[in-house]
């Protein structure tokens, strides 16, 4: 994934780690299964273009292993292979959330001065989620996804307008103290014995 080679003076056990390339650690068919370094496995889970790799290498995988089977084994292959056909649009909002958090704690990390338009993010995690759930997603969810993490006051990010209409995404200077919710009373019913 960080398209450096394999360290040749390391033992190999080491050194790497087989992956599931589409995050489904249950999926343990052959064009799943990829040989990375134990730190890029470790990165995948935050980072979004490793991720985004990953998912291009799955694909690949699985068009030279259908391209080599006979028509009646290509259906059976790809009818147990659309995992992504299959997300729930739980699943989906879950995976917007993941990538919406990563690509802004990769772009905007802590101390960071950085501004970046809110199109231009907005266009990079759509682009990333369309990758990651096969096509589905929306721009709308992930416009949401975007909004809930930079419009509140608790969020280390925030939106700021300039001009007219132009929102950039920056990191927050400051960051609000956290409010605790107030301890709830439950009253319980005694049952009679």
């Amino acid at each position: 994934m960080c398209k450096l080679p394999f360290e040749k003076n390391i033992f190999w056990e080491q050194s790497t780690h087989f992956d599931h390339l589409n995050c489904n650690e249950k999926d343990h068919d052959p064009a799943n299964i990829g040989i990375v370094h134990i730190e890029c496995n470790y990165i995948k889970k935050w980072y979004g273009e490793y991720q985004v790799r990953a998912m291009d290498w799955h694909r690949y995988l699985v068009s030279k292993i259908t391209s080599s089977l006979s028509a009646s084994e290509k259906n059976t292959y790809t009818k147990t292979n659309t995992q992504t056909d299959e997300l729930t649009d739980g699943q989906i909002n879950l995976i917007i959330n993941k990538l919406t958090k990563s690509q802004l704690e990769i772009e905007l990390p802590e101390d960071s001065t950085k501004q970046i338009p809110f199109p231009v993010m907005l266009s990079d995690i759509h682009y990333l989620t369309i990758q990651e759930t096969g096509g589905r997603g929306s721009e709308l969810s992930v416009r949401r996804a975007l909004n809930g993490m930079t419009k509140s006051q608790f969020s280390p990010w925030q939106q700021k307008k300039l001009g007219k209409g132009n929102i950039i995404i920056q990191r927050r200077a400051k960051i609000q103290v956290e409010k605790k919710l107030p301890e709830l009373q439950i009253e319980r019913d005694v049952w009679p014995e």
